[in-house]
């Protein structure tokens, strides 16, 4: 049975009895139709009279379809939203279901994969993910190494191995071997780690790119921003930073924690504090940072969740910026609404632009959103690494020696680009991994925003309204660089502390 959101409008409203209004016919239509036609309802209650109230509820979609809804009310379909990635490896650890090892079957080939570091010694715990078929119809095994280092996986012996990515959780980067398999139902390759630079002062080549020379733990500071994503793992350079929990199908967990590494990453492109030489600083590390997670052990989001927590951060919690990773091919309109509040009441919400190399994604493709396309550097990625393969064939993508990555989604939206390729930053546990994708140059991009508006006097004497919000849009325009490519590739530009 199909699942849908039902919500109450927050966007266009002042004054406290337009709130109640909404929340009053949010109660009667789930008396009224909710209750009523649902087999399963999940909802909460609201911490105050005029926060949002969200419902997921299970019914027949006709009966949905034939209810007058209140016009304050908005109920759509479900709309699951994603970490996207062209490799699963880009962006995160695998979720255990998606590591399901293949059965042996009768008639299969099998591709063993040993994976070492860089002194030749076994690495277990490594996904491994194989494609296997056409450039158009391919099919993704995967599975992790085991403590010698080995991965085995069976497929059908009539699709060839396209190619192979080996992703640490974290100290390597993450590799591809291009590859076809051979006659042979035994087929191994060996894969050699490399291990991550560490880095120099605090600082990578992304910070070099939007204009930074040293690690100033003030910088950042009076600027409060908040990173809706897949949770809040420990790390020491993110000891600072506020684990609100999660927002699982309304339900609030007080520590959601993060399965994925996302949000984690994310969060320390932002934040991170460094703790030893090594340690990579974030862009904005004196901001208050402010982390929900929504993603549930599916590995997807839904509109209501992220409404929640939007909600939260803008109006309990004040952020100045509010960082989406985060993406859905589907227009939600509660996800729309969710925005145009957030926007009305001052907070400037940065969105990835998706990773699929076609239109931008929602929520960024949404007016009200600041869409995020991602940058690499020649120089920055090591070959054979995932982000060597993120370089463009296509010169239309190429301002050498940076460059759109292949995998960004383009078009009209897009406003700025970030740097999104072989980004190092915090995971769950302490350690450090590179990641690729819009969702790395999203964060890239608020916590140089979050940098230079903490910079900006006008913008901080602001009120909370369109004002400050249109402000903070204005900045990041004028901070954005030219890369003499087409807009639908750039936007504006890549940010830089300079214009």
């Amino acid at each position: 049975m199909p699942h849908f959101i039902l919500t109450h409008r927050r966007a266009g409203k002042r004054e406290d009895h337009q709130h109640h209004a909404a929340r009053a016919a949010m109660s009667d239509a789930m008396d009224k139709h909710v209750d009523r036609l649902a087999s399963e309802v999940r909802t909460h209650e609201p911490h105050h009279d005029t926060a949002r109230h969200v419902a997921r509820f299970e019914a027949d979609h006709d009966e949905v379809r034939a209810i007058d809804w209140h016009p304050e009310l908005i109920c759509e379909p479900l709309v699951p939203h994603f970490i996207r990635s062209r490799h699963a490896s880009d962006t995160g650890r695998a979720l255990p279901h998606e590591l399901a090892i293949p059965l042996r079957r009768e008639g299969a080939d099998r591709l063993v994969v040993h994976v070492v570091d860089e002194a030749g010694l076994p690495v277990a715990d490594v996904d491994v993910f194989a494609y296997f078929g056409t450039a158009s119809k391919r099919v993704q095994a995967a599975t992790r190494t085991d403590v010698d280092g080995i991965a085995t996986l069976d497929h059908d012996p009539e699709r060839p191995l396209l190619e192979l990515a080996v992703a640490p959780a974290s100290r390597w980067w993450p590799q591809v071997v291009d590859h076809r398999v051979g006659e042979s139902l035994e087929t191994r390759i060996e894969v050699r780690l490399e291990p991550l630079p560490p880095s120099v002062r605090g600082l990578g080549w992304w910070h070099r790119e939007v204009g930074l020379d040293a690690v100033d733990l003030q910088r950042g500071k009076g600027i409060a921003v908040g990173v809706v994503d897949s949770g809040l793992g420990h790390h020491p350079a993110l000891a600072h930073v506020n684990n609100l929990g999660a927002f699982l199908d309304g339900a609030h967990l007080v520590d959601g924690g993060d399965d994925r590494g996302h949000g984690t990453h994310v969060a320390g492109a932002i934040g991170a504090r460094p703790t030893t030489d090594s340690d990579y600083a974030g862009l904005a590390p004196g901001a208050r940072l402010d982390a929900f997670r929504v993603f549930g052990p599916d590995g997807s989001a839904h509109q209501g969740d992220i409404a929640r927590a939007l909600d939260v951060l803008v109006h309990d919690r004040g952020c100045h910026l509010v960082n989406l990773s985060l993406g859905t091919v589907t227009r939600s309109e509660v996800v729309a609404d969710a925005l145009l509040d957030a926007v009305e009441t001052g907070t400037l919400v940065i969105c990835a632009a998706g990773n699929t190399a076609g239109p931008v994604e929602f929520p960024a493709a949404l007016e009200e959103a600041v869409a995020v396309t991602a940058l690499g550097r020649l120089d920055q990625a090591p070959v054979g690494t995932l982000s060597a393969h993120r370089i463009p064939e296509d010169t239309r993508l190429r301002a050498d020696p940076v460059f759109i990555a292949n995998f960004s989604c383009r078009g009209e939206p897009v406003d700025v680009a970030g740097p999104g390729v072989g980004i190092i930053s915090t995971v769950p546990g302490g350690g450090w991994a590179a990641y690729g994708g819009t969702s790395m140059a999203a964060p890239q991009v608020t916590g140089a925003l979050a940098a230079l508006l903490a910079d900006d006097p006008d913008y901080l004497a602001l009120p909370a309204n369109e004002t400050r919000s249109s402000h903070a849009r204005a900045v990041l325009r004028q901070h954005s660089r030219d890369l003499g490519l087409d807009r639908i590739y750039q936007g504006y530009g890549h940010l830089r502390r300079s214009p």
